[in-house]
């Protein structure tokens, strides 16, 4: 048989919950016969702000608005100005606020704020308390890199008072807490947008060049330059000196002679210096363009955020053939990659210089307008055996 109930305790415990719901009611009651009766005859009630004597009238915040395109192109210019209008607009417009100015970088890519100096002048203003407040048009326009644009939030923030920042398009303001999981993925977004569309970019750039469309740069390439039309063209004194390098390597002199020897007779670099270094005469002597070819794609941005330039060695590297007139026959630049490779061990032959320069001073210069118009002016430095060689010249050139 089952054990035997406490009728006494089962009883004590129903009475007890009885008594607790009548509590409850009773409290129930109590709180809306209190609501009632305040409702009758009201005991409190709202002080406005400017009814209160001991707080100053508020004041203005001074906004500053912020706009940014990527690139320069001739349609962005009408998106960027239209930005600019646009937010000064929108902050002289609002009673409520001060117009602080509007900061900006045109041409800029979003990826770094180290290339922004708008953007980095008013992060400026703001730590000297000169704003209070930033509106812009979206996300992708306050930066396209997730850490920096949280890290730039933050320290916006951390200010003493805090400086927000609007973001129109959304409609978010960055010291509302309610929008930190918001602003958070927004930029992860923007930054994904631009990994994206950097990849876009660099597929457009290389199917372009496999199609044969494609423009470098010769802008420090000794021996050529651009036309007023792009094309690329030869400057035949420059190319003088580019001949000079190769034969004179052809003939035995390291590049450090070479170097020497240019530095000597006083030519500048292909960057307007007037010495010369081994390093410049390595890479003349490599480069494959005095052959009439383009070597594409030698170096790449493999990181969409810092934008740095590094040596390829991840894609394949794309050759144009003929794109540009020759400066050196493709059978005197193999022979030259030939010798750089076997002479890294050898040690150079002082002597090669020396004959070098005397057998081989390419270097007269011709007065063009003036008196002496016509005439050549002759370096003090040189000796009879090389004033006799210039007079050779001279002679030979005018029975031509």
């Amino acid at each position: 048989m089952a054990r035997k109930l406490d009728k006494k305790a089962i009883e004590a415990n129903r009475q007890k919950r009885e008594n607790n719901n009548d509590e409850r009611e009773r409290r129930v009651q109590e709180f809306r016969n209190a609501v009632q009766e305040n409702r009758e005859n009201p005991r409190t009630y709202e002080i406005p702000p400017k009814a209160r004597a001991d707080i100053e009238p508020a004041k203005k915040p001074v906004t500053a608005g912020y706009a940014r395109v990527s690139t320069q192109e001739e349609a962005q210019a009408e998106s960027f100005e239209n930005q600019v209008q646009h937010l000064t607009g929108l902050i002289q417009g609002n009673p409520s606020w001060e117009f602080g100015g509007i900061f900006s970088d045109e041409g800029i890519s979003g990826t770094s704020v180290a290339a922004r100096k708008g953007f980095q002048m008013m992060m400026e203003a703001a730590q000297n308390h000169e704003i209070d407040l930033i509106v812009t048009k979206d996300m992708s326009r306050f930066g396209r890199n997730c850490r920096e644009i949280l890290t730039n939030l933050k320290i916006l923030a951390d200010l003493k008072p805090p400086v927000g920042v609007i973001f129109e398009l959304p409609g978010l303001h960055s010291l509302d807490p309610k929008n930190d999981l918001l602003i958070t993925l927004l930029s992860a977004i923007a930054q994904l947008e631009s990994q994206q569309k950097s990849e876009s970019i660099k597929r457009g750039i290389r199917s372009r060049m496999k199609l044969g469309i494609f423009k470098f740069t010769v802008r420090n390439t000794l021996g050529y330059y651009r036309d007023f039309y792009g094309r690329i063209k030869v400057d035949e004194a420059e190319a003088e000196i580019v001949k000079f390098i190769y034969e004179s390597f052809l003939e035995g002199a390291s590049p450090i002679d070479i170097a020497d020897a240019l530095t000597c007779q006083e030519i500048s670099t292909p960057t307007g210096l007037y010495v010369w270094r081994k390093g410049t005469i390595l890479g003349i002597l490599s480069n494959e363009k005095y052959t009439g070819k383009a070597l594409l794609q030698k170096y790449i941005v493999k990181n969409y955020l810092d934008h740095k330039t590094e040596k390829n060695d991840i894609i394949p590297m794309i050759m144009s053939e003929n794109s540009h007139q020759a400066i050196i026959s493709q059978h005197d630049w193999d022979k030259v990659q030939e010798l750089l490779l076997t002479r890294k061990t050898q040690k150079p032959d002082r002597s090669a210089v020396k004959a070098m320069r005397l057998e081989n001073p390419f270097h007269f210069v011709r007065i063009k307008s003036g008196t002496l118009k016509g005439h050549y002016l002759l370096d003090c430095n040189w000796t009879r055996a090389q004033r006799e060689y210039f007079l050779q010249n001279i002679i030979s050139s005018k029975n031509d």
